[in-house]
């Protein structure tokens, strides 16, 4: 077996190892949790008052609004140079409406269409292009549009971001958990025209709600996110988990039994059916324009070459094509993926033993699915999303050093990343 077929293996097997460890750990923490063993999730502190969270959330949108702005300038000054007498609008929407972005503002001015290139951007969830489109009534101008809903949902992500992390830890640690979404090598996405920022701000939300118990709310919220990215159907796992946790289901099936348990759970767990709603109703919107409800998938697998595979076979793939040659792609494409992979399965190893077991089970399915793509080009912009991550991130950086050098190779990542995609690199 040739050197390269060997570390191939070696791969493909590490990465099933350590997803096989944190899915072990996941079960024998739930099991740990219905046996009580494991104690009962911390009950949340009282929420703030509304002066309180405004004032949160007027800071964050300081915080937002200057980074982003920063963000464009320094794209400005990677494309162009020093001369800032052409940086504007115009100049931006050069720079920054790519990969994506195009397909999305596309379906936001035109809607749907069934001829020509434009009828493959059916495969993209509706809600982020119909959000931009209400926004542009009154902007006048679709990629401002874009730029006012992704900031703005951005806001709302570091928001809910903060409030599910000071039910964890202290103010300290929540401002370490925003901080790193923010410098999250693949964050110069969330201020431009995709719809990761708004996915971070439903599930964020969507899982806040379910640990205070709004579960009617929790699971609105993650229908939403459904009809975002397909990704938000996922959301269900942690509404049911808080469910259980909020009604007592676990220490009933333990006391009282499975008929006890269930019936403490089912009114309080059956608001997550409303998730998979937004799901269909992108599966309406297949039917309606195309006159097929899976309509997605066929242009998936033929046009974007995209159909579910193993995670850990596509990490071997990722591999394969640095014998390619292509340094260029290899440089901003292929060493990202697979560095984020690896990295993200890592954290994960470091940090699921402390981990909520809604948290748990919601990374597992979320990491599963985002990664299976065959021909995965976004491993980076995907993984950024799983909302868990950051409390993962926190867990690990509580040391000052290490959340100095995190906050450097983080902050040092984003912009070898956003120089590549502002210069047309292989950067989606």
């Amino acid at each position: 077996m040739a050197e390269t077929d060997v570390l191939r293996v070696l791969l493909c097997a590490g990465v099933l190892g350590m997803y096989c460890y944190c899915l072990i750990t996941a079960v024998r923490m739930l099991y740990a949790r219905v046996t009580g063993s494991r104690g009962p999730a911390a009950v949340p502190a009282a929420d703030a008052d509304r002066r309180s969270d405004l004032r949160l959330f007027l800071i964050l949108l300081a915080v937002v609004v200057l980074s982003r702005m920063l963000q464009y300038l320094i794209g400005h000054v990677m494309a162009y140079g020093l001369d800032l007498s052409g940086f504007g609008l115009d100049s931006m929407q050069r720079l920054w409406v790519r990969s994506d972005a195009p397909h999305y503002l596309g379906i936001a001015d035109y809607g749907y269409r069934t001829v020509g290139d434009p009828r493959f951007h059916i495969v993209f969830f509706p809600f982020y292009p119909i959000l931009v489109h209400a926004v542009s009534a009154l902007t006048g101008h679709t990629f401002a549009a874009s730029l006012v809903v992704s900031n703005l949902a951005l806001t709302g992500a570091c928001f809910y971001l903060y409030k599910l992390a000071l039910m964890d830890s202290g103010a300290t640690g929540a401002r370490r958990t925003v901080k790193y979404l923010l410098l999250f090598p693949a964050a110069f996405f969330l201020g431009a025209g995709f719809s990761e920022s708004l996915f971070i701000f439903l599930a964020a939300a969507s899982m806040y709600y379910a640990r205070r118990d709004r579960l009617a709310l929790a699971a609105c919220l993650g229908m939403a996110a459904a009809f975002t990215r397909m990704l938000g159907v996922l959301l269900v796992i942690p509404v049911v988990f808080e469910a259980c946790e909020n009604s007592g289901a676990f220490d009933a099936l333990r006391k009282k039994g499975f008929k006890k348990a269930l019936g403490l759970l089912f009114p309080r767990a059956a608001w997550a059916l409303l998730v998979p709603a937004g799901t269909f109703a992108y599966l309406l919107v297949n039917k309606a324009v195309t006159g097929d409800w899976f309509r997605f998938l066929v242009y998936q697998r033929e046009h974007w070459y995209q159909q579910f595979g193993l995670f850990f076979l596509n990490a071997g793939t990722i591999y394969d094509q640095f014998a390619m040659g292509d340094w260029e792609a290899i440089a901003f494409l292929w060493i990202p993926e697979l560095v984020c992979i690896v990295l993200s399965l890592a954290l994960m190893v470091r940090t699921f033993k402390t981990q909520r077991v809604s948290y748990a089970f919601f990374s597992l399915a979320y990491f599963l699915v985002a990664i299976a793509p065959t021909w995965l080009l976004s491993a980076p912009r995907y993984i950024m999303a799983m909302v868990p991550l950051y409390f993962m991130l926190r867990e690990v950086t509580i040391k000052r050093w290490a959340d100095a050098l995190l906050t450097a190779v983080f902050g040092a990542a984003q912009l070898y990343m956003m120089w590549g995609f502002v210069n047309g690199m292989y950067i989606y």
